[in-house]
């Protein structure tokens, strides 16, 4: 009788992973390409974004709760076993003036089982739901994946775009310089007037503003990213 109990609920616990498991949402999306294990070492990006989800605390983090769901659905797995309480009896050897003929004297033992049947049924239940918690985890993970990448690109085109902006405040400067160099010496030699020369000083000092805030701009753009890298993009090879 209990052996034919035990696989009726054998039975009916596998058919109820079964529908759980088939029960949940098809994901369309290949999550391993968000992030690849082996990115194209030629491709800067492609490098930065993978170090950012090696090194952004963040990520551990979503990276522990899946495991922490792997384990809590595997003790979920086995939470039957609690529901079984294993009870024995055991009557010890008889005094040595017993009646040897007498079999209620004889040492005894037994062995008897105990099932919760309104627990052991709810196991099914708690599978399905630590199932649901393992995936939910697991798109947290993969929510934090598409984050880092989104993040890393745009701080990195930022950085970029920064950098070729520098370039063209720099030459700014440089081709200012070289004009207020020669309004000047047009302006000491009586061929210019006083106000163009202000006019050459002004455009001069105006992009050298520039310029500046360009490289602020670089300075603090580097510093976004490599708040997600974790480390100096100089030490990047």
């Amino acid at each position: 009788m209990t052996k034919y109990f035990a696989a009726i609920f054998l039975l009916f616990l596998f058919c109820s992973v079964s529908n759980a498991q088939n029960s949940q949402p098809k994901n369309l999306m290949d999550t391993a390409k968000i992030i690849p294990q082996n990115p194209d070492t030629t491709d800067f990006l492609e490098k930065l974004v993978y170090i950012a989800w090696q090194n952004y605390p963040d990520n551990m983090g979503y990276r522990y709760l899946v495991e922490s769901a792997e384990e809590d659905l595997f003790q979920r797995k086995w939470s039957w076993l609690d529901n079984l309480n294993l009870t024995y009896q055991y009557n010890p050897q008889p005094t040595s003036n017993a009646d040897p003929n007498d079999n209620s004297s004889l040492p005894r033992f037994g062995i008897g089982i105990s099932i919760n049947i309104g627990s052991i049924f709810k196991t099914p239940s708690k599978i399905k739901q630590g199932q649901y918690e393992l995936e939910r985890a697991k798109l947290q993970v993969t929510q934090q994946k598409l984050y880092i990448r989104s993040e890393v690109t745009k701080r990195y085109a930022y950085y970029v775009g920064n950098i070729n902006l520098m370039k063209i405040r720099t030459q700014a400067v440089n081709d200012a310089q070289t004009t207020l160099t020669l309004v000047k010496y047009k302006y000491e030699t009586g061929q210019v007037n006083l106000e163009e020369y202000d006019k050459a000083l002004r455009t001069y000092t105006d992009n050298l503003e520039r310029q500046a805030v360009a490289e602020m701009d670089v300075q603090f753009n580097k510093a976004n990213l490599e708040q997600l890298v974790g480390i100096k993009l100089e030490e990047i090879k």
